[in-house]
């Protein structure tokens, strides 16, 4: 329940700073506003999980990193076998693919 509570106060806030930071800009976050971000978004996702132990909380996060790290697995191991360089990019990627499919 604090977790939630927590995500709500911190959505409002990140919603009304969005209505500043619309062109013109008239303040932005900074480094430290986005770290800090990214820290209770962090600390909100392990709290998250600690307290329900459920398969799904587990898996999601599991699954929502899989996807880009198996895409980067899937680029190496194409050059490698076409013998092109590793960092030499192509429109082979997932979101690539995504994008020509629909």
């Amino acid at each position: 329940m604090e977790v939630a509570a927590l995500a709500l106060i911190l959505a409002f806030a990140i919603l009304g700073f969005l209505k500043y930071n619309f062109y013109p800009a008239k303040i932005f976050l900074g480094d430290t506003g986005s770290m800090f971000l990214g820290f209770t978004l962090g600390t909100m996702a392990i709290m998250g999980v600690a307290k329900t132990a459920t398969a799904i909380s587990i898996i999601v996060p599991i699954v929502i990193l899989g996807i880009p790290l198996m895409d980067v697995f899937f680029a190496i191991l194409r050059r490698y076998q076409s013998h092109r360089p590793i960092f030499q990019p192509d429109k082979e990627h997932l979101h690539h693919r995504l994008m020509a499919w629909a």
